[in-house]
């Protein structure tokens, strides 16, 4: 049963590499490389099924044919790899080298089949042969071509940039790997006696060098070091299984299925321990892949941070400040589609790294229409398999201007809006590889995303404006001394967020409640606003629905939905006195109270009917701190006295306007009554 499994064994992974072999050739986008690997596969394939034809017979002379096929296969296999270089590099292939390489290898082929080459072969297993005296000779020109491929990849490799580098980065792996299995699996174990299972082992594992090496045709690639680490990861846990299986049948005798079963348990284990997303595995991955894992946080960050800014300029800063900061980029840039009659362009918009280029605009048709076509990232390096060889020239030396190495394609409603390029990372002098690529990929989506929204907004802000100033001037008209005031609370309040650190977008709301806070106030009769003495407490009811009021004005208006929230909210006490609905603490929203501090200091320095005189800065500064706690958010007192003190013309800037003379008493000097 021996020789027939192994038969069967190398048919069927001759039968893989066949498979792999007519995949390679018939694909619809082929290369140099993919004709170069279709030979290397088409040998491999030969050698296998030579070698399954051994098991089959007892023929000596069969046996014979069969290995000098084996060896001639060899020798076209290690003279294309020398080609497969050339491709890698980018290399000219010149007619000379093509014609020196395989009419070397066609006459040492011919040099096996003669006795000169292979005499005789006496046994099958192990294999022993009589070699002829050339076969040495056959040997060491077939170890040049190795040898003259690994001098030209070590010569050439650090002049490779992007992805050329990395997939041939794949091939030295997939080449190492791919001698060392057939050194092991075609002359190693042919010529000892040895377990079914570790042939049979081997044998399989000779695949694998072809998958390595097919993989590094695609664009598709992920880091080395991702990769290598993950094999390790694994392989190890594989040895652990396949150890502990040992240990329990054969050491400690147990019955064959408890002993796999313990040992999948075992394994299992280790698995959810060390494997799944825990915090111990996590420990590990950031301690092996530091850089990589900290870059890739910061781009994930980015990429979600995008989408609450609104002003473009500072959103396309922030993008590129981000990657340069995670990738080490050197030239970045974000452009935006422009269209002039019948042509379309894209400008640049802003850039990091590119402050003596040429021109600001791309005009290459072709390239624009491609990307509107595919709305896929273009990696340079690979650009050359979408497009004819003059359009990837022509595009390539456009793009050169601005060391684009990475092309993502910024859309919004399926649409091309733009595109941004980077060139290479220099953070861990790695390249990019396909999560990279993905990662940037999201972020320049969610940039397109933003790109439309603060357009949008821009377009809508000024009409937005005018009808907010329009409401609180209707305001001004029924409350004389409202004048100013609005102005004055959205001051404070602005200064206030922007200390917080608030988004944009939830600053420009509180900037539209400080704007409108008192709108409510247009409902309450003229009589209760202008009296000059207390109110009684039926009137004061009716001024505490203007927070109530102003928010139904305001809810009604779908771009000041949220506004409406801050505003009727505006008067309600940290500790749960206020109005309209006694909420205290967490549960008043974030932008009321800052309008609550805002208004309740404007109210105090200002002039109003029903009170005998204002309070000077530091006077309402120290009723602040007074009610610090009860009324007010103790934290935003704080910052607003903090602002006050750092930037006193926040608020002398008021009297100033109100042509009023400056005291002592309008700096704030720390004290407290």
């Amino acid at each position: 049963m021996y020789y027939p499994f192994l038969g069967k064994l190398y048919f069927v992974c001759g039968l893989i590499t066949l498979i792999l072999m007519l995949t390679t050739f018939f694909r619809k986008k082929r290369s140099a490389l993919h004709f170069e690997f279709t030979i290397i596969l088409g040998t491999i394939t030969l050698s296998f099924l030579s070698k399954c034809s051994l098991f089959f017979t007892k023929s000596a002379i069969a046996w014979l044919f069969a290995e000098r096929i084996i060896v001639a296969a060899n020798i076209f296999c290690c003279a294309t790899i020398v080609l497969m270089v050339y491709s890698y590099l980018e290399k000219k292939i010149g007619a000379k080298l093509i014609v020196l390489l395989y009419s070397s290898a066609l006459f040492l082929s011919i040099l096996a089949f003669t006795p000169y080459g292979i005499k005789e072969v006496l046994s099958l297993s192990p294999m022993k042969r009589i070699n002829g005296p050339f076969l040495y000779f056959v040997k060491i020109i077939v170890q040049t071509y190795i040898l003259y491929a690994g001098y030209l990849i070590a010569s050439n490799y650090f002049k490779l940039k992007g992805q050329k580098r990395l997939q041939l980065k794949y091939f030295v792996i997939g080449l190492f790997t791919l001698m060392v299995a057939g050194t092991i699996t075609f002359t190693i174990l042919p010529s000892s006696q040895n377990n079914i299972t570790i042939t049979a082992f081997a044998v399989i594992l000779s695949l694998l060098p072809l998958v390595i090496i097919s993989y590094s045709l695609s664009p598709e690639l992920v880091s080395t070091d991702f990769m290598l680490f993950n094999v390790i990861k694994y392989s190890l846990l594989l040895t652990v299984l396949i150890s502990c299986e040992h240990i329990f049948f054969h050491i400690l005798h147990m019955h064959h299925t408890i002993s796999l079963v313990m040992a999948i348990g075992v394994s299992g284990i280790l698995y959810f321990t060390f494997y799944r997303d825990n915090e111990i595995s996590l420990l590990i991955e950031s301690f092996v892949l530091k850089k990589r894992i900290q870059y890739h946080q910061l781009l994930n960050e980015t990429s979600k941070a995008v989408i609450t800014i609104l002003d473009i300029d500072k959103l396309c800063d922030y993008v590129i400040h981000s990657i340069r900061k995670a990738l080490g980029a050197e030239k970045i840039a974000i452009f935006f589609i422009e269209h002039l009659q019948d042509k379309t362009m894209l400008k640049m918009q802003c850039s990091s790294g590119l402050d003596h280029i040429k021109t600001n605009y791309i005009f290459n048709q072709k390239f624009i229409n491609l990307l509107e076509t595919n709305k896929q990232p273009l990696i340079m390096d690979t650009a050359f398999q979408l497009l004819p060889k003059q359009e990837y020239s022509d595009i390539i030396n456009e793009l050169g201007n601005y060391g684009a190495i990475l092309v993502l394609p910024l859309i919004s409603k399926n649409k091309l809006i733009g595109i941004m390029t980077v060139d290479q990372k220099k953070s861990d002098g790695a390249i990019f590889d396909i999560q990279d690529i993905e990662i940037l990929e999201t972020l320049a989506n969610n940039l397109g995303t933003a790109i439309s929204n603060a357009k949008l907004y821009k377009e809508l802000d000024d009409t937005y404006i005018r009808i907010t100033r329009a409401l609180s001037l209707v305001l001004e008209t029924k409350d004389t001394y409202t004048v100013g005031h609005s102005d004055n609370v959205t001051k404070y309040a602005l200064v206030i967020s922007k200390k917080l650190n608030l988004p944009e977008l939830e600053i420009v709301k509180i900037a539209q409640a400080a704007m409108l806070h008192d709108l409510g106030k247009i409902g309450i009769h003229d009589y209760i606003l202008e009296k000059p003495t207390k109110l009684t407490p039926a009137e004061w009811e009716e001024v505490k629905l203007h927070t109530v009021k102003g928010a139904k004005i305001l809810e009604s208006l779908p771009f000041l939905k949220e506004v409406s929230e801050i505003v009727k909210h505006h008067h309600e006490h940290y500790n749960g006195t206020g109005y309209p609905s006694h909420i205290k603490s967490k549960e008043i929203p974030l932008g009321s109270q800052i309008l609550g501090v805002a208004d309740a200091f404007d109210a105090m320095t200002t002039e109003r009917p029903y009170k005998n005189r204002k309070l000077n800065i530091n006077q309402a500064i120290n009723e602040l701190i007074k009610h610090s706690g009860t009324q007010f958010n103790p934290e935003i007192v704080k910052i607003f006295i903090e602002t006050i003190k750092e930037n006193p013309n926040i608020v002398l800037a008021k009297k100033i306007m109100e042509n009023e003379p400056l005291g002592k008493e309008d700096k704030y000097d720390g004290t407290t009554n």
